[in-house]
């Protein structure tokens, strides 16, 4: 069998697998892999965790950014979700039998790969699932940049930003962990291509 290559990363991957492996962005639409949604039904293509976003004067709620083929939903991540998943990876690696260590180890990544979740969930139902969530459409994005800080004293890292601007005069500025806007731009050129710097 061929490999495949992610579009988000870039990272090889067997052509069996539904997501890639290292991102989990979903596979391009030249892919050899066949695509899982209908004709004309919204597919998750990649998600970006981790974003924050600044709200007033000392909040910056944590938000998944979930592509789609339609729009991007910024998707809000509580401490209540991170310790519900963290509790479910603990529980189900119990099941299967696993050690101590190796259910500790399960609940600690569980909080990494939170994100992953959004790449089955419906694109509808993300949007819905806290009433902080919010989305805007692929059209109404004039230009997405993409910025990476870098700090003056060595050794220090400074957050990434990815910045929307729309075409109603309006900016969504997230904050990304260090070395992150990259991979960030990866995951949203298949839907805003060129507008993406």
């Amino acid at each position: 069998m061929t490999a495949s290559r992610c579009p988000a990363c870039d990272a090889e991957f067997a052509p069996t697998e539904k997501n890639c492996p290292v991102c989990g962005a979903a596979p391009a639409a030249d892919s050899p892999i066949p695509s899982l949604a209908c004709a004309g039904e919204e597919a998750v293509l990649g998600v970006i965790g981790g974003a924050t976003l600044k709200q007033g004067f000392f909040r910056r709620p944590t938000f998944s950014l979930v592509v789609t083929s339609e729009r991007i939903i910024a998707a809000r991540v509580t401490n209540d979700m991170l310790r519900q998943a963290a509790k479910d990876a603990n529980d189900n690696a119990k099941e299967s039998g696993k050690g101590l260590a190796r259910r500790w180890l399960a609940t600690m990544g569980s909080g990494l790969t939170f994100q992953n979740r959004y790449l089955d969930l419906p694109p509808e139902q993300a949007l819905h699932e806290h009433e902080s969530n919010f989305a805007f459409a692929a059209d109404e994005v004039r230009s997405v940049k993409t910025h990476t800080q870098h700090a003056a004293e060595e050794g220090r890292q400074l957050p990434d930003e990815l910045i929307f601007k729309l075409n109603t005069g309006s900016k969504h500025r997230f904050r990304l962990r260090p070395n992150c806007a990259a991979d960030a731009a990866k995951v949203l050129r298949p839907l805003l291509g060129k507008r993406v710097k």
